[in-house]
């Protein structure tokens, strides 16, 4: 994988970055870095801003439960079909493309986790 950080950065300090209102959205983001820290960390090693996904697919389990299916990240630059990697017991991948359409003209990807569960804070 080579990852072009000062685009990462641009990106994700720019509004495009922004992930909705939502309540599952905004409850993602209250708790992955607390939970997950290590992941947190590669993340900004990268410099994505693990509170600014790319994209969330999720479902109410119950009321006080949500899981997750696909938590995606934008990244720029390149990396190869077959990565993966493990982190906080949780393995990341190179998306397939199976995403929203990417408003970019440089080179990127996307890399995500799928199926955490999470408690409904929010």
């Amino acid at each position: 994988m080579t990852v072009d950080k000062c685009k990462n950065q641009e990106y994700y300090q720019s509004e495009k970055s922004l992930p909705c209102e939502c309540s599952g959205c905004q409850n993602f983001i209250y708790q992955i870095k607390g939970l997950y820290p290590k992941l947190a960390e590669y993340f900004e090693s990268l410099s994505i801003d693990i509170l600014r996904p790319y994209e969330l697919q999720y479902i109410d389990i119950d009321d006080n439960t949500i899981q997750y299916l696909i938590c995606q990240y934008l990244v720029f630059g390149t990396c190869e079909d077959e990565f993966s990697k493990e982190i906080d017991g949780i393995k990341l991948e190179k998306s397939s493309g199976c995403y929203p359409p990417v408003k970019a003209d440089e080179e990127h990807f996307v890399i995500e986790f799928e199926n955490i569960t999470l408690s409904s804070k929010i």
